[in-house]
């Protein structure tokens, strides 16, 4: 934990220059240092070893074995760790490590104000859902990538692309396919209207409070469509009734500033709300915590526009605060879980490894 939080420091300091040069090029910098960090990484986190595990099976067998037994792995998945067997699974991370940082590098670059970078990168760096669970889920990570890449089509109203992208990330995490009426909301891209508002959270509050009667539905489904993911029953990071309060601040201050935004940015910000249903669901399906996982980048974009849209200095001051409070009470909080803590404890690198893989 001491190794990759004092890293980030530098990570963000690099990305806190941008607001002096006005460039792009400390952020790139940022950017290039968390590859290193992801791709020289070994064993760490709690997946690293299947996944390890999952490419020497993969590579063992004839690829007619998989479509006369009962072996079964995501076809892209397959695909990839078959396209890498040549040069090692370490290769196949590093490369995984850099569509991963330009695709986040992109995505701020293109939506961010360079004054905020360096808010940016510490909500990519320390939010423990981004940066630390999708490098050791590793599937799923490039399903989200894809996704963070595909939001421009939705802006563009391109359903072609859009749809090209979610299938092609579906073939890594079929979990994804549950995004495809995302683009209706490139369709309908207007501010959200105050009645419309007034909707959204009342029905935020009611499925904490009424989630009973339809979580029977969601676990039938879920266990019938997403079986081979229901392993993943990670405990939420924001499971805690002190987590669950400074989010719903968070889904207020979106709702409300969402009008204020550019139509593009404005897009984002109703990704990232549409993300928060999610929250009290989880809390009683844990899986659903994966559904999530999509919508928590949007906060890269989300977190530096709810600042710099509150004119009153000492609110503005205030809300940054408060966001840089709730990203590192959900950093503590992670290195804190059961889950989490012992394989996130204590970053290797490759050189540690016995074998070079």
């Amino acid at each position: 934990m001491i190794t990759v939080s004092l890293f980030g420091i530098a990570v963000v300091f690099f990305a806190y220059l941008a607001r002096f040069k006005h460039s792009s090029m400390w952020l790139k910098l940022s950017f290039i240092l968390i590859f290193f960090l992801l791709a020289l990484r070994y064993d760490y986190g709690n997946d690293y070893k299947a996944y390890l595990l999952d490419f020497i099976d993969i590579n063992r067998h004839d690829i007619i074995d998989y479509f006369s037994s009962d072996l079964y792995y995501d076809p892209g998945w397959l695909l990839l760790c078959r396209l890498f067997k040549p040069f090692g699974f370490f290769a196949m991370v590093a490369t995984l490590s850099a569509f991963l940082c330009f695709v986040y590098y992109r995505f701020t670059e293109k939506y961010v104000p360079p004054q905020f970078y360096w808010l940016s990168v510490l909500v990519f760096y320390y939010s423990p859902d981004i940066m630390l669970v999708q490098s050791t889920a590793m599937r799923q990570s490039i399903a989200i990538a894809l996704f963070i890449f595909s939001i421009g089509y939705i802006f563009k109203k391109d359903l072609i692309r859009y749809v090209l992208c979610i299938a092609l990330a579906s073939a890594f995490h079929a979990s994804i396919l549950i995004l495809l009426p995302v683009y209706f909301l490139g369709l309908y891209n207007k501010k959200i209207p105050t009645p419309a508002i007034i909707v959204c959270v009342l029905m935020y509050a009611a499925a904490f409070v009424m989630h009973s009667s339809i979580l029977q539905f969601i676990n039938l489904f879920a266990g019938t469509y997403f079986e081979k993911y229901t392993r993943f029953q990670e405990a939420s990071s924001v499971s805690s009734g002190l987590g669950v309060a400074f989010q719903s601040v968070i889904l207020l201050m979106i709702l409300f500033l969402e009008k204020n935004q550019a139509r593009e940015v404005g897009l984002v910000f109703k990704i990232a709300a549409l993300g928060y249903i999610f929250i009290p669901l989880s809390l009683a399906i844990m899986m659903l915590v994966r559904m999530g996982f999509y919508f928590q980048p949007a906060a890269i974009v989300v977190y530096p526009y709810l600042v710099s849209s509150i004119k009153l200095k000492p609110i503005s001051r205030l809300v940054l605060i408060l966001l840089l409070f709730i990203t590192a009470y959900n950093y503590y909080s992670f290195f804190q879980s059961d889950v989490w803590k012992i394989p996130f404890g204590t970053y290797k690198t490759i050189f540690e490894s016995p074998v070079f893989y």
